[in-house]
């Protein structure tokens, strides 16, 4: 199969044996079971870097150009979605059909089902917003019902949803590991040491059930 003239990035199988690629060479590519391209989706200015689907049977590109893009389930563009400053890492199909998108820039931004932009949110106060954002945005590892598990930069945060943030700041940058139902928390830090934290209320160790009523 011969289409792409860069690296492929990823490929998405659809319902009835066709599926789509993308690649750094800009495009998104339809292909027909039996490996034959019958579309070229392009428009990004840059590396494609991961493609979903959504409502609608349309699919959601996202790309280091900064953008996303709806396209329809044929491939044509349907809309372009701006508002991040610098790559997008992520994005999610809410049960809304609703679209929240991560960036690089450190802000996520929530978009109704036709590409508008809802409203920005930025990493530092996640667990300021309302917890619908930060339960949808963190990985299952990272979030319960009652909080949640985040790092930014040089900080770990673990937060509740009822606005209360236990800060704890890395000499490092810092990624997270998991959240567990005691309040501990596993982050990795860059320069190769594993921390596990232990949120502590006055002179005891808290709970998530603790921190929650807090």
């Amino acid at each position: 199969m011969a289409g792409h003239t860069d690296s492929v990035n990823g490929v998405l199988y659809l319902p009835d044996g066709s599926f789509l690629s993308w690649s750094d060479d800009k495009t998104i590519q339809i292909w027909t079971r039996n490996g034959e391209s019958i579309k070229v989706m392009a428009g990004h200015k840059a590396a494609v870097w991961d493609v979903i689907r959504i409502h609608n049977g349309c699919f959601l590109s996202r790309s280091a150009d900064n953008t996303l893009r709806i396209w329809d389930s044929v491939g044509e563009c349907l809309n372009i979605l701006e508002g991040h400053s610098e790559a997008i890492d992520g994005a999610i199909n809410l049960t809304d059909d609703s679209i929240l998108s991560s960036s690089r820039d450190g802000t996520l931004i929530l978009w109704d089902s036709d590409g508008k932009a809802i409203n920005s949110y930025h990493e530092d106060f996640i667990f300021k917003y309302t917890p619908f954002i930060w339960q949808s945005f963190l990985p299952s590892t990272q979030r319960m019902d009652m909080a949640g598990l985040h790092c930014f930069k040089k900080q770990a945060v673990l937060g509740t949803a009822k606005g209360l943030e236990l800060i704890w700041q890395s000499a490092s940058e810092v990624e997270p590991g998991q959240i567990f139902a005691d309040g501990r928390a596993l982050v990795f830090q860059a320069i190769g040491q594993v921390c596990l934290l232990r949120p502590w209320l006055g002179n005891r160790r808290a709970t998530l059930e603790d921190l929650s009523t807090a």
